[in-house]
């Protein structure tokens, strides 16, 4: 009997050792059928578990993609039950639920399947895009909203009229306290835009800008995400017209304007029409003239006119004036002098002509020459300030003089594009004194904006950037050369082949100041804490200059 019981024993063991080798060679494949249209293109998708200790950008257990772009990975069945997720390589892009909420471990017995089929929803760091519903979550409400009136959601899925239905009510969200509402997707399956208001009780209390005038009708994109957040900046019914408009007033009006003639407004709020009725000044009992005009959500922007553009209002040399640039939020009235009409400005009948007798080989076949001189205000891109070309193919240029010194350079169309010396360096004005003759001839030595032949090239390479520093992040190089453009693809860094961040400079860029920045002045370099740093200035000889970034403001 012992016998048998031992040799009963040994089979057991026998079978149980052959069962774990052959579990020890067999493995199990981890399939993902489907993962969100929104997935950047060509991005690595990670499995992570209890069998890699949930580390999520482990480099072992990264999914290879078959043919029909489903995804796999393998792995032994040792582990009996195993935990996991997917990421794209770390925590901030795990997968979530459809609706972009949560989503539970997922697991699956080993020694049960030879192979598990997932699918992802969504992920955490991307709207998601298969939820039942798209939440619209009211961020701010007016503070004279009535505390008995009904918040409701009006639009073309509804006729413009929410009634009593409870589905088109905001309700409080009592973990946030926010005010929202549900709209489900199936309203979307009409192939129409989702047009909508929001309303107090019904649609004669609709929202209004900060102003109190009629808004667009918001529109809901149902394909970018589930929650969308809004303001409502004042109801219409709500605003005090007082603080509805704003008045200008001209107190003083040139001596030569004919009675008879209208003065007229002209701006960014009736697409600059010269003579629009709607806008006229009209006279008080003291004779002076004034116009009351609506604020707008957008700045306020005008120029005076006596019905055309050939007799706007100019300043006393007659020269154009540039647009009056006002910020609706600052101001009530606006009180304003009109020293000339462009069309009735007296000259002294003096003029002077600036020649250019020679420009840069550089300069681009057909460029336009613009003067940029103190008589306009340094105004740029004006037609009247662009040199003509005489018969023997100088640039010349003939204007009236003003009875003081005149200064100007010459540019291309803008102070980024303006003439410098043969250095590269910026010039000083150019100045012709009160006594003068006819005509000036001045050269052109070399454009600020143009590379030429004898410029010194460096080669500006970031040796190090903060670890902080998003994945494929463009890095741009900004200073005087560009006017400070935080985004100027001209002088966005290129990767090279030892995966630094480079880019090749003129010398005399480089020593107009500079930074670097991700595209924005909110993603400016810092200091290692993320503090402000004042512009670098260039401080080097020889070809190369190698440089860190230490921070971002944003970091």
């Amino acid at each position: 009997m012992i016998f048998k019981i031992r040799n009963h024993t040994k089979t057991i063991l026998i079978v149980l050792l052959a069962l774990f080798i052959l579990s020890s060679c067999k493995q199990i494949v981890v399939k993902l059928e489907k993962i969100p249209k929104n997935t950047p293109l060509g991005a690595d998708i990670y499995i992570t578990g209890n069998f890699n200790l949930w580390d999520p950008g482990d480099e072992t257990y990264i999914l290879e993609q078959n043919p029909d772009s489903s995804y796999f990975v393998t792995l032994p069945t040792t582990f009996g039950r195993i935990e996991y997720k997917f990421t794209r390589g770390d925590w901030t892009t795990v997968e979530k639920d459809r609706c972009g909420n949560e989503k539970g471990d997922r697991y699956a017995y080993t020694f049960d399947n030879d192979t598990i089929i997932n699918i992802i929803e969504s992920w955490s760091d991307l709207d998601p895009l298969d939820c039942d519903s798209v939440t619209i979550v009211l961020s701010k409400l007016p503070e004279n909203t009535p505390k008995g009136d009904e918040i409701k959601i009006a639009g073309n899925f509804n006729a413009w009229n929410p009634g009593n239905d409870s589905r088109y009510k905001f309700k409080k969200d009592s973990l946030s306290g926010k005010m929202t509402v549900a709209i489900p997707r199936s309203f979307d399956k009409h192939g129409e835009e989702f047009r909508y208001k929001i309303v107090r009780n019904d649609i004669s209390r609709p929202e209004s800008d900060k102003y109190g005038n009629n808004i667009n009708k918001r529109i809901l994109d149902f394909e970018k995400g589930d929650t969308t957040f809004i303001n409502v900046e004042q109801w219409e019914d709500l605003t005090e017209d007082s603080k509805n408009s704003v008045t200008i007033v001209l107190d003083k009006i040139p001596k030569n304007t004919p009675k008879n003639d209208n003065i007229f407004l002209v701006g960014n709020f009736n697409n600059w029409f010269p003579g629009d009725i709607n806008y006229v000044f009209r006279k008080n009992k003291n004779g002076i003239y004034l116009i009351s005009i609506p604020r707008k959500k957008y700045g306020l922007s005008f120029k005076i006119t006596r019905g055309t553009w050939k007799n706007e209002a100019a300043n006393k040399y007659g020269f154009k004036l540039n647009n009056l640039d006002y910020n609706y939020d600052e101001i009530d009235t606006i009180h304003l002098n009109i020293e000339n009409w462009v069309d009735l400005a007296k000259g002294n009948g003096k003029n002077i002509t600036i020649v250019i007798t020679k420009t840069p080989a550089e300069t681009p076949q057909g460029a336009s020459l613009y003067l940029a001189c103190n008589y306009d205000n340094w105004k740029l891109n004006r037609k009247d300030n662009i040199f003509s070309k005489n018969k023997i193919g100088r640039y010349y240029i003939t204007i009236p003089w003003k009875r003081r010194n005149l200064e100007f350079k010459v540019t291309r169309g803008s102070m980024l594009n303006q003439e410098v010396d043969a250095k590269g360096n910026k010039i000083k004005n150019r100045i012709v004194r009160s006594k003068f003759t006819d005509t000036v001839f001045v050269n052109v030595a070399k454009w600020n904006d143009i590379v030429s032949a004898d410029d010194k090239m460096i080669i500006v390479e970031l040796k190090k950037v903060p670890s902080n520093t998003p994945k494929s992040a463009d890095i741009y190089i900004v200073g005087g050369f560009n006017e400070w453009d935080p985004v100027d693809k001209k002088f966005k860094l290129r990767i090279n082949n030892s995966g630094k961040y480079t880019i090749t400079m003129p010398e005399r860029w480089l020593k107009m100041g500079f930074k670097f920045t991700r595209g924005s002045w909110k993603t400016v370099e810092a200091d290692i804490f993320g503090d402000f740093i004042g512009n670098r200035v260039y401080q080097a000889s020889g070809s190369k200059l190698y440089l860190q970034i230490d921070g971002w403001e944003d970091k």
